[in-house]
């Protein structure tokens, strides 16, 4: 009986589930096939399994990775070392999702500058629930408080005109009127575009 006991929580530890284990109570009660259930859900992006594969406990079957939280690794030049910190807010935008931009915080910063490019590695913590962040992908990432300063406004709302980028204002006393507004426009973050000068 001890040795039954023995081999039975030796299953269990295996992943096999409890309820199973009770009903092999004799040689005609095995099974060649069990499902081994992964302790995670996520997406597989290794398999070294395959049908007819003797395996041990110590054999890798799978390789799966939960991407619905990714650490995006990213270069931090030196002059924005005083503007970015852990916990600063960042957002990440890639060109496979045009328009999409996704928001994180800083969660790290090598103390080691790159001696080459005089950066810094960053890690940025992003929620993925869509799971459009993939491994390896090259995305833009945008940090620290600068992120938050200034107008911003959608991409789409900046129209160029002659060569100059211009935006339509809503006129408060005519509903329905509009003034055409010449602007500065900077570098665009994700959907948004900064306005540097010509709004308030």
């Amino acid at each position: 009986d001890a040795a039954v006991e023995k081999a039975r929580a030796r299953l269990i530890l295996l992943g096999i589930p409890e309820e199973r284990t009770e009903r092999l109570a004799g040689p005609q009660d095995v099974v060649t096939t069990i499902d081994v259930r992964a302790p995670l859900a996520g997406v597989i992006t290794r398999r070294t399994a395959n049908p007819g594969l003797n395996i041990d406990p110590a054999t890798p079957l799978f390789t799966i990775v939960d991407l619905s939280t990714v650490w995006v690794i990213a270069d931090l030049y030196e002059r924005d070392f005083a503007k970015v910190g852990e916990g600063s807010p960042a957002t990440v935008s890639s060109a496979a999702y045009p328009g999409l931009t996704l928001r994180g915080r800083v969660s790290y910063i090598d103390p080691q500058v790159q001696q080459d490019t005089r950066t810094a590695k960053l890690r940025v913590e992003v929620p993925n629930p869509a799971g459009q962040l993939r491994l390896g992908m090259y995305v833009d990432v945008n940090a620290g408080e600068s992120e938050r300063r200034g107008i911003f406004v959608p991409k789409s709302a900046v129209q160029v005109i002659d060569a100059q980028p211009v935006v339509y204002i809503a006129s408060k006393d005519h509903p329905g009127q509009f003034f055409e507004r010449n602007v500065a426009v900077g570098d665009s973050t994700g959907d948004r575009i900064p306005v540097l000068a010509g709004l308030e």
